[in-house]
């Protein structure tokens, strides 16, 4: 009888990782699909029966980086998929009725998703999230609560950001439902598909001019995005922040096991990024890569690989007309218009400048009507929030003492982060951690509001990020501990 070698159980345990990662992706792309069907094409009860079946499938089974995968993608709305946020608002994610209002599908399962992970903890009493991190999300629920009711809250409105608000939950959940890095693995790569999808949706608007999901359905009331500077349609994608975590999980998990699946996250998600004309974000996308080629000390010519496909695919497009006006008169527009404005001395005059000024004065406002502890989810946010300022809207929310908390929180991150790329182990997910979070910075302090509570993908993205960094600092706590 032959002996079986160490090589044959190394490529039966490649080959069972592989089939294994393919029925995922399979599984998810046939689920994603049903879920698709039953709510255009079927009444609304079916697609409220079909959702809610799954949230004890989800509950009973163990796969949990599966399911928070599928219902992060459909809270994303890739390719305008389940978009809008209204609850009379055709071909949305079903809803239910309770006591004090609605609840959606993404609702239950954060809501199964915390008990569920209650549940585990009890039972394992192990903790993946640092106590200053809990603590502080408990002192700003306290406090943020007790003011809300002091200055007083219009009650819709208040349910509905609270609601959003307990999507934080996600921290605990996702850390303790998810075992390790190599589930979070999992998790991020059967995401992949979904980038493709979201940018057929781009090249849709620009070769098509119109929605993908249009043409499934032309009865749906989506409206495409001008651009205020061309006034062309904007490939604008409604799943930016699925984008962004893809982005972070190409660099996070790159090496060379990871190749190919990696080299497409690092190619599809900058290339969606680039196409959106975002200038902010892609301004931060050179400063994650910058960061990152700096702490890394990869070779530059091991960074072709990357850079060759992206030229290639843009060279590729602008062989095509449609794409080469809009990327000539949107794109370069876009990119150009800061530095025209400076150019001729007309900065006050820059397109997005004027109304973020405007925003700036009237949330610094209403900061003084309650500067030390918030405004909570008094009315006085609620009238006065922007969607973008990401940080003076946190400020707002949480006072100058829930963002001194905040500075403090991600500073340490960044210090445990270097102290991690310092030492020998894991070093390359240290720095690609370390490099997001510097390039979101600059976002957060200007345009995003990270912790918007009524966007459910912008919530799940900050909780699911801050949630793979306990992970990972759990992983090498041996490193942190004090000497």
């Amino acid at each position: 009888m032959s002996e079986i070698s160490v090589t044959d159980h190394l490529f039966s345990f490649k080959l069972t990782g592989k089939l294994t990662f393919l029925s995922d992706v399979a599984f998810l792309v046939l689920l994603f699909a049903s879920s698709f069907i039953s709510v255009y094409f079927f009444p609304v009860i079916v697609s409220s029966v079909f959702f809610l079946l799954l949230i004890p499938v989800f509950i009973f089974t163990k796969k949990d980086y599966f399911w928070f995968a599928f219902f992060f993608i459909i809270s994303s709305a890739p390719a305008n998929i389940f978009a809008g946020s209204s609850f009379d608002t055709l071909y949305r994610l079903p809803s239910y009725s309770i006591f004090f209002g609605k609840i959606t599908v993404i609702d239950l399962f954060v809501i199964g998703a915390f008990f569920k992970s209650l549940y585990v903890y009890f039972k394992e009493r192990h903790l993946k999230i640092k106590k200053e991190i809990l603590y502080s999300i408990i002192y700003i629920a306290i406090v943020t609560l007790a003011v809300s009711f002091i200055y007083g809250s219009e009650r819709q409105l208040f349910f509905r950001e609270l609601r959003g608000a307990s999507f934080l939950s996600v921290i605990f959940s996702f850390t303790t439902l998810i075992k390790s890095t190599k589930e979070v693995k999992k998790f991020a790569y059967i995401l992949i598909p979904f980038l493709f999808l979201v940018l057929a949706d781009q090249l849709s608007i620009i070769f098509l001019k119109d929605l993908l999901i249009k043409f499934f359905r032309s009865d749906i009331s989506i409206r495409l995005v001008t651009d205020n500077l061309s006034g062309n349609s904007r490939a604008i994608s409604t799943s930016f922040y699925l984008v962004l975590l893809c982005m972070f999980f190409g660099l996070f998990f790159y090496n060379k096991k990871n190749e190919k699946a990696v080299l497409i996250l690092l190619t599809i998600s900058p290339i969606i990024i680039i196409i959106t004309s975002i200038r902010m974000w892609t301004v931060s996308l050179l400063l994650l890569g910058g960061i990152y080629i700096l702490l890394s000390e990869i070779p530059l010519k091991k960074y072709i690989k990357i850079i060759i496909p992206l030229i290639i695919i843009f060279l590729f497009l602008n062989l095509f007309s449609d794409f080469r006006n809009y990327f000539n008169e949107t794109i370069i527009v876009r990119f150009t218009s800061l530095f025209t404005a400076l150019s001729k001395g007309e900065l006050t005059n820059y397109d997005s400048l004027a109304p973020r000024l405007a925003d700036t004065k009237r949330i610094i406002d209403a900061i003084f009507f309650a500067p030390l502890f918030g405004s909570g989810l008094s009315h006085v946010y609620l009238t006065n929030k922007s969607g973008d300022l990401g940080f003076l809207n946190f400020i707002l929310f949480a006072g100058v003492s829930g963002g001194i908390i905040l500075l403090t929180l991600v500073l340490r991150i960044l210090i445990n982060l270097f102290r991690i790329i310092r030492s020998s182990t894991e070093k390359r997910k240290a720095i690609a951690l370390f490099s997001f979070y510097c390039a979101i910075i600059i976002p957060y302090l200007t345009t995003i509001n990270f912790f918007a509570f009524d966007v459910p993908s912008i919530i799940l993205f900050s909780s699911i990020l801050i949630s793979v960094t306990q992970i990972f600092f759990f992983e090498n706590e041996n490193i942190l501990k004090p000497v």
